[in-house]
């Protein structure tokens, strides 16, 4: 309604863009069109551009009740004029006086008490005209006969008839579905047609007048049992599976491919309707997707789910939190939010083959030149001798059996995660189901959701210039963490945030450590437990403020900052390069021990001044390190482990400090 009297007065764009805002938002949340509140802002604007004017406003109320305008912008004390008209075509007269009780300020006050359309040859040259009108106003609609579009409305009649009398009220919204399904409506844009139809065509009969009708009509079966549903292409926005009279208990299917203007499938109460019984569901919202043939391998495994969707704007993830916790393990997912084309495209054909890991990713993240420029690019981090230094490790790329990717493109990615939302949002989905997670590539600033990540077993963040913190103080449970894969970075000043914690230990199975490219990184990891078990390797370069990887947190065991320290018993291998500012790993309040440890590589880290406490009697590490720095670290002795006798004699680089000649090489060149 404000939208219509905002384009009646010509009102500026951004009044309209915030219409559409409105709407959008409502659409996303599942909110009817006929709850929908009307916006403040907007009745105010129009209530300022007719307050001067006298008018005239000519009203159609398509019902038969009474609507406050005033809520629209219309304020009653306003001059102006109003022509009200109630009710539509052929759909009855209610009592007259019911209405004028309605309208009691009304002046004057005209009404028709009865007319006879439905004997005779009336009834249907009527629709013909109504048909043809309908048809004017949607482009979709100018590709079918209008004839049938005359049937439609005499089979909604007939729905209207033949349904409960509980049920009469919502025939719309279940017309729609018997007009395909009964094959009224055919083709690519059955979904859209009957969809504009189901809102155009209403249908309220006198019971006096129900005797007067006689129906010949041949009803084609419609499929009570749908295996699949293949949506693909159209332009619906809300898939509604509670008001559909086809039973949908048995769907096993459904794909809605290429449809962009998707905002909501509203499944139903848990444990009924669509939720219990769908094995895959494949989703892609972006524009001019192709979607090939369908395909459904026989060999899946019965009564487990699979969704594959590839979502440009975050909010339809609100819709997938419904089915896939209604789930709970019984489901696997490859979940995409961007608007890219070459991201994880849906590939229909062999979907439903063994695990949807399968499916492509176009991103092939070994052909990316892994060994970033820096002071010692010109030897690829090549130590003396011919044994190179280890180049950094490429990204964890095994896609599990829940895994999300969040990358450029994304709508509505900043509020969608927040998890403090009233609503279940894409934050919850990823931190409470995600067992592998790649982000790159999103130019928003906020972090990772908070809350529990009981699920998460690898983590790839890169390209993120505007991140300053990647998991908050609120995020926990990392327990099953195996690697944490970071690369650049630009602003981000930690990885894991500091802050109280409410809980015990946490990434007791973290492997590998591995982080590149973050020049304003102050530490990595805040410490509030006094081992981690199960870290093999720390990789770590090109962090130029880099201070510690390991911090102490805010609370922690007091244990940790006396002799004992933090262990890592299977820490095996030390990689670090290219961090100036370094002065230790860890801070300085704890002791680092290692007693695992095989290998320490080390360069362009002029400030470091210790290394890890590590066994007695174990084998030596092997180390690179330049002799600078090796001739400038700080022991504790030997009694405490920490002397340069337990580890081998250190290789320095063939290159360290070579000779450079004086004044440029343009000048010996000219001379």
């Amino acid at each position: 309604m404000q939208r219509a009297i905002a384009v009646e007065l010509k009102l500026d764009a951004s009044v309209i863009e915030m219409i559409d805002n409105a709407d959008e938002e409502d659409d996303f949340k599942g909110v009817d069109e006929s709850s929908r509140s009307e916006i403040t802002s907007v009745a105010e604007v129009i209530d300022q551009v007719i307050k001067d004017h006298i008018s005239m406003i000519v009203f159609h109320n398509g019902s038969g009740d009474y609507i406050d305008l005033g809520s629209f912008g219309l304020a009653p004390f306003r001059r102006y004029f109003m022509l009200w008209t109630f009710r539509k075509r052929f759909q009855g007269s209610e009592h007259y006086s019911e209405i004028e009780d309605k309208v009691k300020n009304t002046h004057f006050f005209a009404y028709e008490t009865q007319y006879d359309i439905t004997r005779g040859d009336i009834l249907f040259p009527v629709l013909q005209k109504e048909a043809t009108a309908i048809a004017a106003n949607y482009p979709c609609m100018r590709v079918i006969d209008p004839d049938r579009i005359t049937h439609c409305c005499l089979y909604g009649l007939f729905l209207y008839l033949c349904l409960p009398k509980h049920l009469e009220n919502e025939w719309a919204a279940r017309a729609s579905i018997y007009w395909m399904c009964d094959g009224i409506i055919q083709g690519d844009q059955a979904w859209e047609i009957s969809t504009a139809l189901s809102k155009e065509i209403k249908w309220d009969l006198q019971p006096s007048l129900q005797d007067e009708v006689a129906w010949d009509w041949k009803v084609y079966s419609c499929v009570e049992y749908p295996i699949s549903l293949d949506l693909s292409g159209t332009a619906i926005r809300i898939l509604d599976f509670t008001t559909m009279v086809v039973r949908v208990s048995g769907l096993k299917r459904l794909f809605l491919l290429g449809c962009e203007q998707l905002c909501i499938i509203k499944w139903g109460k848990n444990g009924t309707n669509v939720t219990r019984d769908l094995e895959l569901l494949c989703i892609d919202t972006r524009p001019k997707i192709k979607y090939p043939q369908l395909f459904v391998d026989k060999n899946k495994s019965l009564g487990r789910l699979s969704v594959h969707a590839v979502i440009v704007d975050t909010r339809i993830a609100r819709s997938l939190w419904a089915l896939i916790d209604e789930r709970s393990s019984d489901v696997d997912m490859n979940i995409h939010v961007t608007s890219s084309t070459v991201y994880g495209e849906v590939q229909s054909e062999g979907t439903y083959k063994g695990s949807i890991s399968q499916l492509s990713d176009h991103v092939n993240m070994q052909q990316q030149d892994l060994t970033s420029a820096g002071q010692y690019h010109d030897v690829l981090l090549s130590m003396v001798g011919d044994a190179p230094m280890q180049s950094f490790p490429l990204p964890p790329t095994t896609v599990l059996s829940r895994h999300f990717e969040i990358a450029q493109g994304s709508h509505n990615l900043e509020s969608e995660l927040d998890i403090n939302s009233p609503i279940r949002t894409l934050a919850h989905l990823v931190s409470e189901k995600a067992q592998s997670l790649h982000v790159h590539d999103i130019s928003t600033s906020t972090c990772m959701p908070g809350g529990r990540w009981w699920w998460i077993r690898w983590c790839r963040i890169e390209r993120c210039p505007k991140i300053e913190t990647v998991f908050p103080k609120e995020a926990w449970d990392f327990d099953r963490l195996e690697t944490a894969w970071v690369s650049d970075l630009l602003m981000a000043r930690c990885i894991w945030s500091k802050g109280p914690r409410g809980y015990g230990a946490s990434f007791q199975n973290l492997q590998h450590l591995h982080l590149r490219s973050c020049p304003r990184l102050q530490f990595v990891l805040p410490v509030w437990l006094d081992s981690f078990p199960n870290l093999k390797t720390l990789h770590v370069i090109h962090c130029s403020n880099l201070h510690n990887i390991f911090v102490l947190d805010e609370d922690y065991p007091w244990e940790i900052t006396t002799k004992i320290g933090v262990a890592f018993p299977k820490l095996t291998t030390i990689h670090l390069h290219d961090l100036p500012m370094l002065r230790q790993i860890c801070d300085v309040e704890f002791k680092m021990v290692a007693p695992a440890l095989e290998t320490i590589k080390i360069r362009g880290c002029w400030g470091l001044r210790r290394l890890p406490t590590v066994a007695a009697d174990g084998p030596k590490p092997a180390v690179e390190i330049e002799k600078d720095v090796w001739d400038a670290l700080e022991w504790d002795g030997v009694e405490a482990n920490h002397h340069p006798s337990l580890f081998q004699a250190p290789v320095h680089s063939r290159y360290y400090k070579k000779k450079l000649p004086r004044g440029s090489v343009l000048c010996k060149l000219v001379v």
